[in-house]
């Protein structure tokens, strides 16, 4: 069996030739093959060389269809051995957590527009990912790149982390909308459908939001009740780490449906 990812795998001449020696060809597909900033001709005709296709999004589902491709639903997961709940720190009470808002993350177009709404609601905030320093409000809050190590302190120590998707990708969820709950963040998040399957209604396990405005009183809330973080913090940990999430538990249903499949 192959399993390919991400937007670069084989051309579909290699997989053809490939397809004598082998039993099962799929492809996990963890970015949208049709967003136009990364859309690639080949890379969507390769797609039908495959058995099968696994998508972490439901928004193309339709049009890996009409390639007719055979595709599933399979979400993001997380790698439990770089992101968890450090016991030994422990979850820091009121008097320990630090008036700020976490993202890890790139700064899309439509992620600027929302950290700007914090900035100027005079929330302080702590980002780690690429571009932030290209705008001009949100560079003094940047603070380059953070490994697994780094986003468990963050996500721990900062009163309210942010689970954003990526619209270009017309994600429901993203990779952090796993690890940073999975760390133990109180976590303020995006109001998709996925999101809500993950984590149940509002004020459960997350707070949701749609637009800056709102995104800036749901912030402040949490901000405002630290009995809220904690349940927050406990309940959307084990919304995460109290089902198969991990990328172990991803690939084991990968090998499911294929040998499902007869391959």
């Amino acid at each position: 069996m192959v399993l390919t990812t991400g937007l670069t795998p084989l051309a579909k001449k290699v997989l053809q030739k490939a397809r004598p020696q082998i039993g099962g060809l799929f492809h996990y597909s963890t970015d949208d093959p049709w967003n136009s900033g990364q859309r690639a001709q080949w890379f969507l005709e390769s797609l039908t060389a495959y058995d099968g296709v696994f998508s972490t999004r439901k928004a193309n589902l339709g049009e890996f269809a009409a390639l007719g491709v055979k595709t599933s639903h399979l979400p993001f997961g997380y790698d439990q051995d770089l992101y968890f709940w450090d016991s030994n720190r422990g979850i820091p009470d009121s008097k320990c957590e630090k008036a700020k808002v976490f993202l890890a993350g790139g700064a899309d177009n439509d992620r600027v527009i929302l950290l700007r709404a914090l900035v100027n609601a005079q929330i302080d905030l702590s980002l780690y990912g690429d571009y932030w320093e290209r705008a001009k409000s949100l560079k003094p809050f940047w603070q380059g790149r953070a490994d697994p190590s780094q986003i468990r302190k963050e996500a721990v120590d900062s009163m309210v982390s942010l689970l954003l998707v990526r619209r270009a990708n017309r994600d429901g969820s993203a990779m952090r909308s796993f690890e940073i709950p999975a760390c133990g963040a109180c976590c303020v998040a995006e109001n998709t459908e996925e999101h809500r399957e993950m984590f149940g209604p509002d004020g459960e396990a997350v707070l949701y939001f749609k637009t800056p405005e709102e995104l800036v009183r749901r912030v402040k809330e949490a901000f405002g009740n630290p009995e809220l973080r904690a349940k927050l913090r406990a309940n959307a940990r084990r919304a995460i780490t109290g089902k198969p999430n991990t990328y172990v538990d991803r690939l084991k249903t990968i090998l499911e449906q294929a040998g499902g499949n007869g391959k």
